[in-house]
């Protein structure tokens, strides 16, 4: 799963990488992880993708630019973080656990101004300093990994696009999101009894009046730690798809389909199927550096957060993908072009680069391929998503 850059000139990769690396520097020093109170940073997540796609030191210079209106100046810190208060002082994001029982009164005095981020990513940027990036990331995620949901999976998102780059910097920046941004699942046991495919799980749960109703996205995921019920919900259609002697490969083959089943059954505009997709991607590239029973761990804790991002979504019917002659669908290279655009959405800029790895690891699928082909170039039939 480890990206190859598509560029071939070793001069425009040299410059282009020196500019990928100096914006990212430029990010982390200057902004914050998040800004209007909850909204993820996307700079390094859409500039590792543009460089995988051959932006130039020009075109990666004008995106950052471009987008510096949506971030916010680093925030001070309370505290130093160390190996003892690490773990006690994660979730301080406005809709993380534990900051989430806090009233909005309570969260803007303590946490809105001045927050540990950036405490988190001198902790992380240490401990990469001691510490290869494999063996950090080992020790730390099988903790992490039950907080993925967390700000929208941004964090998982972040880090992915972090190890994508090899840069320290923003692999230190993923780390602390997933502490900044922690909402932690509880994992569960495969229940034998009630297998079924995911398709017809998410057919089960569409068809269920149990499941409450859409809402906010992220206030919907939040009720997986305050409301019981519907965290019962998840667990219990998660728990019915048993992959405990599927392989890896084939775990993460069947959550392409069904990420891309989900997305293009919206027509392409479901905002959130974005990141489910994405962040799928993102896992893929921090497997590699977890032990076999921690990988199992991080594909349960995300094919249960696939459930709930798709019950949050309203649990929209699964309908067959259209049926589309290759000809009728937009060249990869379109997209490509389409996507370097100084003002392209950072979501579309993502989803091209991912999908085109995607498509090419299945080749030995042409059913997958002809379906993220399809939920791709739908993606640039509609300048606005469905929230």
């Amino acid at each position: 799963w480890t990206s190859t850059s598509k560029m071939s000139d070793s001069d425009h990769t040299t410059h282009s990488r020196e500019a990928l690396d100096t914006l990212i520097l430029r990010n982390h020093t200057e902004n914050h992880i998040e800004y209007k109170g909850f909204l993820s940073n996307h700079h390094l997540h859409a500039l590792v993708a543009l460089w995988r796609l051959g932006a130039n030191k020009e075109q990666l210079n004008s995106w950052y630019d471009a987008y510096e209106k949506y971030t916010e100046p680093k925030k001070p810190t309370k505290h130093v973080i160390t190996d003892d208060n690490w773990m006690s002082l994660r979730g301080q994001s406005k809709y993380a656990h534990p900051a989430q029982f806090l009233s909005l009164e309570e969260w803007e005095k303590d946490w809105k101004d001045t927050n540990d981020f950036s405490a988190y990513v001198d902790y992380f940027t240490a401990k990469l300093e001691e510490r290869s990036v494999s063996e950090v990331v080992a020790e730390y995620y099988p903790t992490m990994v039950y907080g993925i949901c967390g700000a929208a999976l941004h964090p998982l998102i972040h880090l992915g696009f972090a190890l994508d780059c090899g840069n320290k910097a923003a692999i230190a920046e993923g780390l602390a999101y997933h502490c900044f941004g922690r909402l932690d699942l509880e994992d569960y046991e495969f229940d034998t009894d009630h297998k079924a495919s995911p398709v017809q799980i998410l057919s089960d749960i569409h068809e269920d009046p149990a499941v409450p109703e859409k809402d906010v996205f992220q206030a919907y995921l939040n009720k997986l730690a305050t409301d019981k019920r519907v965290s019962a919900l998840g667990t219990k259609y998660a728990s019915r798809l048993d992959f405990s002697e599927t392989s890896t490969d084939e775990v993460i083959e069947t959550l392409t389909t069904l990420t891309y089943t989900f997305f293009a059954s919206t027509h392409s505009r479901d905002f959130f199927a974005i990141h489910g997709i994405t962040a799928l991607y993102s896992l893929t590239l921090i497997l590699p550096h977890l032990e076999e029973e921690i990988q199992r761990r991080a594909l349960r804790m995300f094919w249960l957060t696939l459930l709930h991002v798709y019950m949050a979504q309203g649990k929209p019917a699964i309908s067959p993908v259209r049926e589309a002659d290759a000809s009728s669908l937009r060249d990869w290279k379109e997209m490509e072009q389409i996507v370097l655009k100084p003002v392209e959405d950072e979501h579309r800029i993502k989803m091209v680069y991912a999908s085109e790895i995607y498509y090419k690891r299945y080749a030995h699928n042409p059913t997958l391929q002809k379906l993220i082909h399809t939920a791709v170039s739908d993606l640039f039939e509609s300048e606005t998503y469905d929230y």
